[in-house]
C-alpha cells in the first residue's frame, strides 16, 4: 500500500517554486551561465519526474502496461493492482515476497542461480527498451526482487520511461558500431 501522504503534492509545489525563483533571479544577474542552464534543465526534469510520482492512477496505469507487455516472460512477476480500493492519492498492489537482487548470499543461499537471474534481468530490460519502448526507471534493488522460484520481481511504476523508435534505432546503430570497434 503506497499512500500520498496530505497536502505533500503542495509542499513539493512550493519548494520547487522557491527554487525556481531563485533560479531565475540568478539567470537574470548572471549574464550566460551554462551550470545554471543545465541546472534549471535538471530541476524542470525533477518536477515533471516528481509529479508523476505522486500520481498513483499513472502508477496503476503503468503497473497493468507491464503485466501486459511481460505477460509471456514466464520468469517475470509484476504485482497485481486493486483498483476497487486505489485512488489517486493511494494505490494498493498485491505483495510479492522476494530477495532483493543484491544480497547475492541470500540468493545463493536460497539456491537461485545467479547467472540465469542476471540474464533474465538483462532480457527484461532490453525487452523494455527494444520492443515495448516502456522501460522501468527505478531498478535499485528494493525494486527488484527474485522470489523462491527464481522469477523477477518488478515493483514500484511511478517512474516510467517512453523510449521512441528514434532513440531505439540509434541505440542499435551505436551496439553495432561498439561491436565492430566503430569509434566514428
Amino acid at each position: 500500500i503506497k499512500v500520498l501522504r496530505p497536502r505533500v503534492r503542495e509542499l513539493v509545489n512550493i519548494d520547487l517554486q522557491v527554487v525556481f525563483a531563485i533560479l531565475t533571479t540568478l539567470n537574470f544577474f548572471i549574464s550566460y551561465s551554462p551550470f545554471l542552464r543545465s541546472l534549471t534543465t535538471v530541476i524542470m526534469e525533477f518536477r515533471r519526474v516528481i509529479n508523476e510520482e505522486m500520481n498513483f492512477v499513472l502508477e496503476a496505469r503503468n503497473v497493468k502496461m507491464f503485466q501486459h507487455n511481460l505477460q509471456h516472460e514466464p520468469f517475470a512477476r509484476i504485482p497485481k493492482v486493486y483498483d476497487a480500493v486505489s485512488t489517486s492519492r493511494i494505490i494498493v498492489l498485491e505483495y510479492l515476497d522476494g530477495i532483493k537482487i543484491n544480497q547475492v548470499a541470500a540468493l545463493e543461499a536460497a539456491g537461485i542461480d545467479i547467472e540465469e537471474t542476471i540474464r533474465r534481468l538483462a532480457r527484461l530490460y532490453i525487452r523494455q527498451v527494444m520492443i515495448d519502448g516502456l522501460l522501468h526507471a527505478d531498478p535499485h534493488p528494493g525494486n527488484i526482487l527474485v522470489d523462491h522460484e527464481g522469477k523477477v520481481i518488478i515493483l514500484d511504476f511511478g517512474m516510467v520511461v517512453r523510449i521512441d523508435s528514434f532513440f531505439k534505432q540509434h541505440l542499435i546503430k551505436y551496439a553495432v558500431a561498439i561491436v565492430h570497434h566503430d569509434v566514428d
